[in-house]
């Protein structure tokens, strides 16, 4: 499974939480999923950096964390969207009992950390502090989306050989079955924004893409 999570300022009722639209579709999208399967979803890097942890912990709770890929602002900039996006990627475990353990490629990846960029600390996953390789840019406190809150990820080479590159080592960090198919950058965000739901479209009528939580 392939896609790019809507997003609106929304809250929704699922399975005793009240989750962001965003946060509802990663829960939809993994209870969705087969077991075995592999999902790779688009999100802004709110989804892994927010210190609430609550759907973090339902996804881990179903599915192994294969990896996450963080790309630079500027990765859609020609669909006019400048912010920091994570390519995150889920293995759904078997059904049994008892269930089977989890086996993420890095436990962490459930917590957050200050990481102090251009003097100031700002929050990001810890996943992302243990593997600097998987952050496809150099962080910086300029032109950020929010003004004084967050952070910016400027680009330091050629984005998609690095993503390929990436993408390669998630698939390869957990074992399966079989391989999922080749994933590559998308190249419109626009195109992933359409391709959900009619009910996904309905609940965006005017908010831009990737807003804040």
């Amino acid at each position: 499974m392939v896609g790019n999570v809507p997003f609106a300022d929304l809250k929704l009722d699922y399975q005793g939480m009240r989750l962001s639209l965003h946060d509802y579709f990663f829960a939809k999208s993994i209870d969705a999923l087969k077991p075995g399967g592999v999902m790779a979803l688009v999100s802004s890097h709110y989804t892994l950096d927010k210190q609430n942890a609550a759907i973090r912990e339902y996804l881990a709770d179903k599915a192994d964390f294969v990896g996450a890929i963080r790309l630079p602002s500027d990765a859609f900039k020609r669909e006019g969207t400048a912010v920091v996006t994570d390519i995150v990627f889920f293995r759904k475990r078997d059904r049994g009992d008892p269930p089977p353990p989890a086996h993420h490629v890095d436990a962490d990846w459930l917590g957050v950390a200050p990481l102090e960029i251009d003097g100031a600390e700002v929050t990001v996953n810890r996943y992302f502090l243990n593997h600097p390789e998987m952050v496809l840019g150099q962080w910086s406190r300029k032109d950020t989306l929010y003004g004084g809150e967050g952070y910016s990820l400027t680009s330091n080479g050629d984005l998609a050989s690095s993503f390929r590159r990436r993408s390669t080592a998630c698939r390869n960090s957990h074992p399966c079955k079989r391989p999922p198919r080749r994933l590559s950058l998308p190249r419109s965000h626009r195109r992933h924004r359409n391709a959900t739901s009619p009910r996904a479209a309905s609940l965006l009528p005017t908010t831009a893409p990737f807003a804040n939580p």
